[in-house]
Order: C-alpha cells, then structure tokens, then sequence
C-alpha cells in the first residue's frame, strides 16, 4: 500500500470516527439547549447569516481572480463568479476534493490552463492555512491568558502569512519534482506582494466575519451575555484548518464539527456548544447552495460568451 493511500484511508477513518463523536456528544446534550424563539430577529439573523456566508464565498472568488492576474489570464467577473461559486459546491462530494476537480475542469473550458489553475490553488491553500494559523496561535495566547505585548502578537500573525511564500519558494527551488506533481508540469510563479496583501487581508477578514455570526448566534440564538468575537475567531479557525487538511471529510463534515463542539464547550457549555456547531453548518451548507443557484444561472446566461476580460 502506497504512502497516498495509507493517508487517505487513515483521513476516512479520522473523518468518521470524528462524525461519530459529534452525532454521540449531540444526542447526549441536545435536550438541554434553550428553547429558540423563532422570531423576526431569529428569521433575519438567519437570512444574514446566510448572505455573510455567501460573501465570504464570493471573497474567495475576487482572491482567485487576483492569483490567475499574476498569471496574465483574465476573467471576466461574471465567468470567475459563477466557475468558483459551482465548484465550491463539490466540497461535499465524498473526499473533499470535488471542489478542486471542478475548478480545474470548469477553468479549462474557458481557456485557462489546468496548471495555472493548480498553482492558484496550491497558493490559496497555503494562504488560507498560513492566515488560518496565525490567527489560532493567537487564540491560544488569548485562550491561555498569557501576557503577550500585541506587537508580538502582530509579528506573530505577520509570520503565520508569511512561511507560505517562504514554503513555496523553498519547495520551488530545492524540490522542482515535486512542485511539477502538483502543478501538471509547470513551476511556481510567486503572487506579487500586493496581491498577497490584498489575499491575506481578505482571508482575515473571512475568519472574523465566521467569528461574529459565531458571537451573533450565541448571543441572540442561546442568550450568552458576553461577546466573545476573538476567541470564536480563532476557534473557528483551529476547526477549519482540521476540516480542511482532512481528505475523508466532505466540506470538513464531522471533523470541524467535533473539533468546534469540544472548544466550545468550556466556554458556552455543552449544550449551546452543540446548538452553535449545527447553527453553523445549517447557514454555511444553505449559503453554498443559495451561491451555487446564483452561478448556475449566470452560467447559463452567460453560455455562448466569452469569459476571457
């Protein structure tokens, strides 16, 4: 059995044994969570919960577009929306991959070669992760309740964004093989800094829009008394790096929600802890699918057009 397979079939049984932790620890306390008032402001909290989600969907989008620039292909606005909103759907098919099969195929059919697009997306994952865990080390700090002067907290993140281009420039150099795996054949080519400012700055703002509709839901969904917006931030971002770096997980499924609920737990309690990990899923799940509707039909309308700019 090869190394690759080993690891997949080790992410299949983490995945599950993860969806099963969760499914068992939601039973248990799912009966203690208040009684929700399916209000007007529940209602609207919801709806924005899902439109935030979308956005940040749509975030993703203009970060693509942005990496396929320093590349010298351009798309037009309406293509890179409705390629990117489609293909994010397939994180739900079985081995958390169909979103990037998708991309690369979709892309292919408007011009863009198969490797541009893997390098776009081998720097976005390194991004994401890099951003993701700058701001979890941070949590833990915070967490802990250790005295860090904020100026080494800013280095902190600093670095977190930074060893993703160092990673890449290394990998570029000192191991080309490898680098053609990934890439279908073709080296990497270094973002601009302005664009990975504009990348990293974005993916910031990503992570703290799921800390307030984390804070949002636990305030006004299961009546905490304190906003907590940093803390979720960065437990949201220790999930989502888990749900990410997991290959048996369709969109994270069972790993982010396990990894949620047993950091949230000491803060809200388990049953709150529960009721937040599942309010979650329900809006970002309905969020891909409202994003997915919207790019099938500007799809459509746009067949027969070119979508280079």
């Amino acid at each position: 059995m090869t190394a690759n397979r080993l690891w997949r079939w080790v992410s299949v049984f983490l995945a599950l044994l993860a969806g099963v932790f969760f499914i068992g620890y939601a039973a248990e306390h799912v009966h203690e969570l208040p009684s929700l008032s399916w209000d007007i402001w529940t209602w609207l909290l919801l709806g924005a919960s899902v439109l935030l989600w979308a956005g940040i969907i749509f975030l993703g989008a203009v970060i693509w577009r942005s990496l396929l620039v320093d590349l010298n292909h351009r798309l037009n606005w309406r293509a890179c929306l409705s390629i990117y909103g489609i293909a994010q759907f397939g994180k739900y098919l079985p081995g958390n991959v169909g979103h990037h099969v998708g991309r690369v195929m979709l892309a292919k059919q408007v011009g863009i070669p198969v490797a541009s697009t893997l390098q776009t997306m081998l720097i976005e994952m390194a991004w994401g992760v890099g951003v993701a865990s700058g701001i979890a080390l941070i949590g833990i700090f915070q967490i802990g309740d250790v005295d860090v002067p904020p100026g080494y907290l800013v280095l902190l993140m600093a670095a977190a964004m930074l060893v993703p281009w160092a990673g890449l420039s290394i990998a570029r150099y000192f191991f080309p093989g490898l680098v053609a795996r990934v890439t279908a054949g073709a080296s990497i080519q270094l973002p601009r800094p302005r664009t990975m400012a504009i990348a990293s700055f974005l993916y910031l703002v990503t992570f703290f829009i799921v800390g307030l509709l984390l804070d949002s839901h636990a305030r006004i969904l299961f009546g905490a008394d304190n906003s907590q917006i940093l803390t979720l931030t960065a437990i949201f971002a220790w999930s989502w790096i888990a749900g990410y770096i997991t290959p048996g997980a369709p969109a994270g499924l069972g790993v982010r929600e396990a990894v949620l609920v047993s950091a949230l737990t000491p803060l809200y309690g388990a049953s709150v802890a529960v009721g937040l990990t599942v309010s979650l899923r329900v809006v970002t799940t309905m969020g891909d699918g409202l994003v997915f509707l919207i790019a099938l039909a500007v799809r459509r309308l746009d067949n027969g057009e070119s979508a280079l700019a």
